[in-house]
């Protein structure tokens, strides 16, 4: 069976532009692509806007202005420096504010591990412009995270309960407390408990992190050691957030293994890996840093750390959903979708029963109703009628073959099929003796434009 590779900008369906992007963000910038790129018909308005929700718009300026011999509309080089100079602004804003937050909880002796786009953006970006980040993410030991909310309060700091209730952070599973806001709205800051929410089958133990992690210079704070840097990240961006983060996260991947080089411990990050049960992840995330922005990840590692019986169409879902562009919500639901996909008759049937007929416990929480009270029934009728405004216009252009609706539906059961590879299972992780059969020094592969020749072993 022949995959077909989808275009990246799966909404866009524009994959020059895609070509040229990933072409600024490999290591050093692919000038020779990027010149080839640039001698075609290049809709400058889309690569741009597609650079800004990929979460890549200030590295593409700081490649393409570093870029000779070619032509680069000044409009579309403006707006690209505009927001490189606004992230500029904002990051420094943003890390101004950490300093004062480090600073106090230096003096109230609460040790902190600064996480995420706080820990790299200046250290191993080297320019606080090129990486986007939200908020600011700092990791505190368990007994310490009472003392860590009075201490944001008197800064000013007042917890964000917009779109969840803080009870809702308060137990055990989530790793971390409701997010806190600066009183102007222009920082927020996550305190973790942890870097993972709880699952069964991931153990990562914590003490380990804090005793291997290491002094971040300037700031009285500590940083993940580079090993357990790379596996967090890789763990954020698949778990976590199922590759909605676009290129951003495969950038931070490229860059710290850039900065670290060979103090890279290999072998650490493949026992790792197998260690806290996340192989697969850390697989499948360094395997498409590799193939996208040409992260230098060792042919050996991702060979040891590669699953059993893996099935390259994962790689497609994840690249699928690293280049969608999910700003406007797809007219066709995940079960919809699915109602059109390979499940058996039997598994379509019983979808369709349980989304028309949902048991009261969830029409109760549907429809504010006591799921106790005979009125709950009344309900049913209500919840046939919303499915019908919701969905009748999809489900009549899916049942007339409408290709458009086709394809939003499979690209709807792609992203429901890459949830389920990504949920939490037994993980074996890598064989311990495949390291070692490979060598854990031995030299890099080439790397080849990856996307082709994934297409083409398909």
């Amino acid at each position: 069976m022949t995959l077909e590779m989808p275009a990246p900008a799966t909404c866009h369906g524009d994959w020059p532009a895609e070509r040229l992007l990933l072409a600024c963000l490999r290591r050093g910038g692919d000038v020779a692509e990027i010149r080839r790129q640039l001698r075609s018909d290049v809709d400058w308005e889309r690569i741009v806007d597609s650079a800004l929700h990929l979460g890549v718009a200030p590295l593409v300026y700081a490649t393409l202005r570093t870029v000779t011999g070619v032509t680069i509309p000044p409009d579309a080089m403006d707006r690209l420096a505009r927001l490189y100079y606004e992230q500029a602004a904002l990051n420094g804003r943003r890390l101004a504010a950490l300093g004062k937050i480090l600073e106090a909880c230096a003096r109230v002796t609460i040790p902190v591990i600064v996480l995420k786009g706080a820990a790299i953006a200046e250290r191993i970006y080297g320019n606080i412009a090129l990486r986007p980040m939200q908020d600011l993410d700092l990791l505190v030991r368990r007994q310490d995270l009472e003392a860590t909310d009075c201490l944001l309060r008197h800064l000013g700091y007042v917890p964000d309960e917009s779109e969840q209730a803080r009870e809702w952070y308060g137990g055990d599973d989530h790793h971390h407390l409701s997010p806190y806001s600066s009183a102007d709205g222009r920082v927020v800051v996550e305190v973790h408990r942890h870097i993972v929410t709880r699952t069964p089958t991931i153990s990562i133990p914590i003490e380990d992190l804090w005793q291997r992690a290491r002094p971040l210079r300037g700031v009285g704070a500590l940083a993940l050691c580079p090993e357990d840097l790379l596996l967090h990240l890789c763990l954020h961006v698949s778990l976590g957030h199922e590759f909605s983060f676009g290129l951003r996260p495969m950038c931070d991947i490229s860059e710290t293994i850039r900065y670290y080089g060979d103090r890279i411990d290999w072998e650490q990050v493949v026992q790792g890996a197998g260690q806290w049960g996340i192989g697969k992840y850390v697989y499948v995330t360094l395997r498409l840093a590799r193939d996208l922005v040409n992260a230098a990840v060792p042919e050996q590692v991702l060979h040891s750390l590669r699953p059993e019986a893996f099935d390259r169409k994962v790689l497609l879902w994840a690249t699928a959903q690293i280049f969608a562009d999910e700003r406007q919500p797809s007219p066709v639901s995940p079960n919809l979708a699915q109602l059109r996909g390979p499940k058996r008759l039997r598994a379509k049937g019983a979808l369709l029963l349980t989304s028309a007929v949902p048991s009261p416990q969830v029409m109760a929480r549907l429809y504010a109703v006591s799921a106790n009270s005979n009125r709950i029934y009344l309900y049913y009728p209500v919840r046939w009628r919303d499915l019908l405004h919701r969905h009748g216009r999809a489900a009549w252009r899916l049942l007339r073959r409408d290709e458009t609706t086709i394809v939003l539906a499979e690209q709807e059961n792609q992203k429901t099929a890459l949830r389920e590879w990504l949920a939490p299972s037994r993980d074996r992780g890598p064989k311990p003796d495949r390291l070692a059969e490979c060598g854990a020094s031995a030299g890099r592969s080439q790397w080849p434009h990856s996307i082709e020749e994934l297409r083409r072993q398909s």
